[in-house]
């Protein structure tokens, strides 16, 4: 495979379970950014009741999120990896993001959220070769359920997303000579595939009142605790590419698809 090609394989040893390395930089990326353009805290209000729900200020939510996602789309690339000699990466994965809505009318939500996706490798192989990925999603929701405590919707979503294989010497293997950097003087690269990703899935919160003091005061009424659970598809995906952008032919689908379950905290 054109991918995975520039080594040889070698005998895989035993795995254990490591730590995720990739996609944690896109994950803070993605949060910073959701989180700081994310919603504006609206103004405090006397007292939460049914009929808030029908002012003229939209309710604004913003959240960060945690939990993991099953990976099944990324069978093929493990396979191509293992048999190459390369680790290979468990396909349940660490879910991190942000995310924020607004409530239009009574029940409609209009949001953006981001996710980074980390992938646990085992030790395996001749060189690391973590897969981790990163998405974003418009979103679309309606409460079915919409009380001064709780909510229940169900939403969808559209965007796009990246599958990312970063190749780098194995950590566990003995100090590298110098010998070593002459015979393989491309120790390192990154490759990754973008997709067309769509989502369904539903959504409860429970909230409660806040009664923050000094300058926090009135900008955040309520806290926000809840899950989210769905299942993300890719519909269309590219060619692999390098870093430079160099398109790479023949790679296996690797998008960042399968169900999660998600915990998220924020605040309006």
């Amino acid at each position: 495979m054109q991918i995975i090609q520039m080594m040889n394989p070698v005998p895989a040893s035993a795995p254990h379970r490591r730590s995720p390395g990739v996609g944690a930089v896109l994950s803070v990326l993605l949060g910073l950014i959701l989180i700081g353009g994310g919603v504006e805290p609206r103004p405090a209000a006397a007292q939460s009741s049914p009929a808030a729900d029908t002012t003229d200020d939209p309710e604004g939510v913003g959240y960060v999120a945690v939990g993991s996602q099953y990976l099944s789309g990324i069978g093929s690339l493990n396979d191509a990896l293992r048999a190459a000699g390369y680790s290979t990466t468990e396909r349940t994965a660490l879910s991190l993001g942000a995310g924020s809505y607004r409530v239009l009318g009574r029940r409609t939500m209009l949001g953006l959220e981001g996710q980074g996706v980390l992938g646990f490798e085992d030790e395996g192989g001749s060189r690391d070769s973590p897969i981790g990925a990163a998405y974003g999603f418009g979103n679309l929701g309606y409460q079915i359920v919409s009380t001064d405590r709780l909510r229940l919707y169900p939403l969808i979503g559209a965007g796009l997303g990246a599958s990312i294989v970063n190749f780098e010497p194995n950590e566990n293997k003995p100090e590298q000579q110098f010998e070593d950097v002459l015979n393989d003087p491309d120790r390192r690269s990154l490759i990754a595939q973008g997709a067309l990703l769509v989502q369904g899935g539903i959504g409860f919160e429970v909230r409660f009142p806040l009664d923050l003091h000094g300058p926090m005061k009135g900008r955040v009424e309520q806290a926000v605790v809840g899950v989210r659970a769905g299942y993300v598809l890719d519909p269309a995906t590219t060619d692999w590419s390098l870093s430079d952008g160099e398109d790479l032919e023949g790679g296996p689908d690797a998008a960042p698809s399968g169900p999660y379950l998600r915990l998220i905290i924020g605040g309006l």
